[in-house]
């Protein structure tokens, strides 16, 4: 049985850690932007199919993505005195994983 204070404080724990992870990708706009003129080039002159730039994109990314999440997930947890369940910590780290694949 927890408080209320204690409930707000986990779950703003939870809140800012994701609110940070999809932070992290915001630096990528740019540079996306900057790509995408030279992929509607190379998509209009046949090189390859959308699908394959979409798939090697991800492929690239999902190894990156998890090692962020992970590391910040693994010292935000145990600091933070969530629940020290190993089920629940792999559910967070999840959905941390989840969520920044989303953004």
């Amino acid at each position: 049985n927890i408080g209320l204070d204690q409930f707000q404080i986990r779950y703003s724990v939870m809140f800012n850690s994701l609110f940070f992870l999809s932070l992290g990708g915001m630096s990528l706009i740019p540079v996306l932007m900057e790509e995408r003129h030279v992929l509607y080039k190379q998509l209009g002159a046949g090189f390859f199919p959308p699908s394959a730039h979409t798939l090697a994109k991800a492929f690239v990314e999902i190894p990156q993505i998890f090692i962020e999440v992970v590391l910040h997930v693994t010292f935000v947890y145990w600091m933070s005195g969530l629940a020290p369940e190993v089920s629940r910590y792999l559910f967070f780290i999840l959905v941390a994983f989840a969520t920044n694949l989303a953004m």
